[in-house]
């Protein structure tokens, strides 16, 4: 009979070890895969983490892009300004010069005073008596 096999006995009616060993080989695979399910989710967080990281990153290298383009634009409209400025001191002291020929200065004081060449008043006395 079946009941008197030991083997069936021992399926049937399993030894308080054996049942305590089957529980804790199921606790330990529970365990496992608890652990497994938390490592994945680290794994995750630092994955959003990091992302997270890298579209900062990205907004600031595009501020700082932008950033650095309008100080390009501010330095160029500043060079273009100081050009206009010298242009205009120029032609300010060429017209003084121009005002001082006129009344007979002399070359000397007129270009001490102007601070253009000699050269550069005698082109503008050409022009002048031209």
């Amino acid at each position: 009979m079946l009941a008197e096999d030991e083997v069936y006995h021992d399926y049937v009616f399993p030894s308080y070890k054996e049942v305590r060993r089957r529980a804790e080989k199921s606790e330990r695979r529970a365990e496992k895969s608890e652990r497994r399910a938390e490592k994945s989710e680290r794994r995750a967080e630092q994955a959003e983490r990091r992302a997270d990281l890298e579209a900062r990153l990205h907004r600031q290298a595009a501020e700082r892009a932008e950033q650095e383009a309008k100080l390009r634009e501010q330095a160029a409209e500043r060079a273009e300004q100081e050009a206009k400025l010298r242009e205009q001191a120029e032609r300010q002291f060429v017209e003084t010069a121009r005002n001082m020929l006129t009344n007979g200065l002399d070359i000397a004081l007129i270009m001490r005073c102007t601070g253009l060449s000699g050269d550069e008043l005698a082109v503008l006395s050409r022009r002048m008596e031209g």
